[in-house]
């Protein structure tokens, strides 16, 4: 009955051997995967011991492998393993029993005992039958759903299994003994580049055994449609070798998975698309909704503020201006003789009148003023932090403005009044009354004038500002 050990813990390795002898066994330690498919392969084993220790480090594309030849080749698996929480994965694997570190040597030959009860009867086709051992050996590898190719240290394919030559479309007589950069595939990087024979990764991996992970690459068989794969691979040494004598090469067809993927790549980019509309649809709309407020607050005619503007903006002012001071003026004009105009030269020459009076004031004022059209040829305006002489000087230049430019049909002219607040004003609708009465002042006083409210009053309501405490 023989016996192999594979693994590299001095202490597990010797006390198996000395259970092995006390059995009578013959046996052979083996520290590395390869050396120990390849004596399972080539010799009758009975009896395998791994040392998980060992397997945890393993590619899993080995591992399997492993598995694969170890429970064809050999009738009964004890595993070793560091501690309990390995065992899951150890029974997954196929383990028949298992010892838990430390192992005692009473123990090691107790469960050699067993196995050797339960060997019995199990024997796989003897040694010196080189031919059935290798049909059994075949039979693991096409068993295996992936793709598996070995090539040797000189980079000549030795073996491929049923799923490999299934996956690129080949015969083994076309494949076996041909060097694997000569094999008459194209392949092609993820991102679209040739391989070649110089960046080919598994040259890479065979002359400085590197192992390489889960690398996809398109390939084009020369039979069939092109189909995407992903490639391991894991350089084998033997005992005390410094470079590899073979390549274990696995692929898996991924082609199904690619498409997956491209569809959902397809299906973000729309998304990213959707989004990208709906966000320029939220700016389109978010420009509407300004600029219908925009209309909202604007004059149709002129372009100015209109009447509803105008009252919320004087809320705003008269609110400021009675809680931290600063002043507040308000003018208002009134385009002198209007009606006769419109009568004399037309309805739309009138209207260029109200736009060209409106756009001359507009360009006027301070970006803290604010003018707004009032209703019919009645414009106001509304001056923060202005008292009487700065309304006033304002409105008086805006006059001669008014009164010195060129008209096609005939001079245009306009009335002001003029109003300010004082902390004596009860409520904001006294200043535009006070506006109001100064500009029928104005025209009374023959129009063409600027009239301020305080011009129509004996009382001197500059002093009573002037004298006014905003902290009280």
């Amino acid at each position: 009955m023989n016996a192999l050990i594979l693994s590299k813990n001095s202490d597990v390795k010797h006390i198996f051997e000395q259970a092995f002898l006390a059995e009578k066994l013959r046996c052979v330690i083996r520290q590395t995967a390869g050396d120990a498919i390849e004596e399972l392969v080539k010799r009758e084993t009975d009896l395998c011991v791994i040392d998980w220790g060992l397997i945890e480090n393993l590619n899993a594309n080995l591992v399997e492998i492993l598995l694969n030849t170890t429970r064809t080749m050999a009738s009964y698996l004890i595993a070793t393993l560091p501690n309990e929480g390995s065992l899951p994965s150890a029974l997954d694997f196929g383990a028949d029993d298992f010892l838990i570190h430390p192992v005692c040597l009473e123990e090691c030959a107790g469960r050699i005992r067993i196995a050797m009860n339960r060997i019995k009867g199990q024997r796989l086709p003897p040694a010196n039958d080189q031919q059935a051992s290798d049909s059994v050996y075949q039979r693991v590898l096409d068993a295996m759903q992936e793709g598996l190719i070995v090539i040797d240290a000189k980079g000549t394919v030795t073996l491929a299994n049923e799923a490999a030559l299934k996956t690129i479309g080949m015969d083994e007589k076309d494949i076996l003994g041909v060097h694997y950069s000569r094999i008459p595939i194209k392949m092609l990087a993820e991102e679209g580049d040739v391989i070649t024979k110089e960046n080919n990764p598994l040259r890479q991996s065979l002359l400085k055994g590197e192992m390489i992970r889960d690398l996809n690459l398109k390939i084009h068989p020369s039979i069939g449609l092109p189909l995407w794969i992903s490639i391991n691979s894991s350089p084998l040494y033997r005992e005390g070798g410094n470079a590899p004598f073979a390549l274990v090469i696995t692929f898996t067809d991924i082609t199904d998975r690619k498409e997956r993927e491209r569809k959902i790549e397809r299906q973000f980019k729309r998304m990213e698309r959707t989004c990208a509309l709906l966000n320029d649809h939220k700016t389109q709309l978010k420009m509407t909704n300004a600029r219908l407020e925009e209309l909202v607050d604007t004059d149709g005619l002129t372009g100015v503020k209109n009447y509803r503007a105008f009252r919320e903006r004087l809320t705003h002012e008269y609110d400021r201006a009675m809680r931290y001071g600063g002043g507040l003026s308000l003018v208002m004009i009134d385009v002198d003789r209007f009606k006769r105009y419109n009568d004399t030269f037309g309805h739309p020459e009138g209207d260029e009148v109200l736009k060209r009076v409106a756009s001359m004031l507009q360009n006027s004022l301070r970006s803290t003023d604010m003018v707004a059209r009032y209703g019919g040829e009645e414009f106001v305006i509304l001056l923060p932090n202005t008292d009487r002489i700065g309304a006033v000087t304002m409105a008086e230049r805006f006059r001669k403005e008014l009164q010195n430019a060129e008209w096609e049909h005939s001079p245009i002219t306009a009335s002001f009044g003029v109003s300010t607040l004082t902390p004596a004003t009860p409520e904001k609708e006294i200043i535009v009354d006070e506006a109001d009465k100064a500009l029928y002042f104005a025209k009374q006083s023959g129009r063409n004038c600027v009239k301020h409210y305080w011009d129509m009053t004996e009382e001197n309501p500059i002093a009573m500002w002037d004298s006014y405490s905003y902290g009280e």
